[in-house]
C-alpha cells in the first residue's frame, strides 16, 4: 500500500490518496494526512470519527478488517 497526499486548491483541503487506485479521502490539514497515512500503515484503526470514515474511502473491505484496535489517545489535527 502506497499513499501520498497534496493540496487541492479547488476545494480548498488537503487530500490523501492512494497511488495506483481511484481512491481517496479530503482532510482539514497536512497534519492529518500524515498522521492518517501513519496509522494505517501501522495497521491501527483510529478512533477519530473522521479518520475512520477516510479509512473506510481509501481501504477495501478486506483490508479495513485487518486493522487493529489504536489506544485512546487524542490527535489534534485540525490544528495547523
Amino acid at each position: 500500500m502506497t499513499f501520498g497526499h497534496k493540496w487541492d486548491p479547488k476545494t480548498k483541503s488537503w487530500v490523501v490518496f492512494r497511488v495506483g487506485k481511484d481512491k481517496h479521502a479530503h482532510l482539514g490539514s497536512e497534519k492529518g494526512c500524515l498522521l492518517l497515512i501513519k496509522l494505517i500503515k501501522q495497521g491501527k484503526l483510529p478512533r477519530s470519527q473522521d479518520f475512520i470514515e477516510c479509512c473506510e474511502r481509501l481501504l477495501s473491505a478486506e483490508e479495513y478488517a485487518h486493522l487493529g484496535k489504536s489506544k485512546g489517545r487524542y490527535y489534534n489535527y485540525k490544528r495547523r
